[in-house]
């Protein structure tokens, strides 16, 4: 009880990084770049709410989760679909059970894994089996990324990729991780949908309507999610 591995997993994502940086074998795709970017731009973008806060660890964020998807992506070949699919509905299962029957799933889940933090969801969501909504959310966000690679190379079939896509991102929706919705601006804007001029044009219009709306309707009623908070901040008061 009280086992935590994400420290662990990010130090050995991080050493494998670094082993084939040394090796001159490094391979980052184009997805695995725009993570980079990213990654980069969080180590330094503070929110305008919190000029003298500067919290390594939280800005760290993308840059682990960077190092995961590298080690992920490069040694994919390795990754046996059914276990991805068994992964896919156990991270999954977790977030909704959390969500939809909260008493029972603390139960349980306080025995497996680090204490869950999240026992009312009043501006953050349910974080599964995550000790945290935030990284709840990363791995929806890993698992629609590699979805669609392994759609790419015709390893999984359209249905299960659709499948998978679906849960998936209402799963980080529920989560209302504000990290957790800039994934999903990721995903609408580089994921899905394609990457002509023009959907871009029409992502963007409907991304700012859709949020203008929600933020809106959030201040108005008893609405609180941080998802939507960071959004709005990001969007209108950068």
């Amino acid at each position: 009880k009280g086992n935590d591995l994400q420290l662990p997993v990010f130090i050995l994502a991080f050493l494998i990084f670094s082993l084939d940086f040394v090796r001159k074998d490094l391979y980052i795709s184009k997805s695995g770049f725009l993570i980079l970017f990213f990654s980069i731009v969080s180590l330094i973008y503070i929110l305008p709410s919190s000029f003298t806060v500067y919290d390594i660890r939280g800005q760290l964020n993308f840059l682990l989760g960077f190092f995961v998807f590298y080690t992920f992506y490069k040694y994919k070949e390795l990754i046996d679909i059914r276990f991805f699919n068994f992964a896919v509905f156990i991270n999954i299962f977790g977030i909704l059970w959390h969500y939809f029957f909260t008493i029972s799933f603390l139960s349980v889940a306080n025995l497996i894994t680090r204490k869950i933090k999240i026992e009312e969801f009043e501006g953050r969501g349910p974080s599964g089996f995550a000790a945290e909504p935030l990284y709840a959310a990363a791995m929806c966000f890993f698992i629609c990324i590699f979805s669609k690679y392994l759609l790419k190379q015709k390893k999984i079939s359209r249905t299960n990729d659709i499948l998978i896509q679906v849960f998936s991102f209402s799963a980080i929706l529920l989560t209302k991780s504000g990290t957790g919705y800039i994934f999903i601006l990721f995903l609408f804007f580089f994921i899905y949908f394609g990457l002509t001029f023009r959907s871009l044009i029409y992502k963007i219009t409907f991304s700012l309507i859709l949020i203008s709306i929600l933020t809106y309707v959030s201040s108005r009623i008893n609405f609180d999610n941080r998802g939507i908070y960071l959004i709005s901040d990001l969007i209108f008061a950068p």
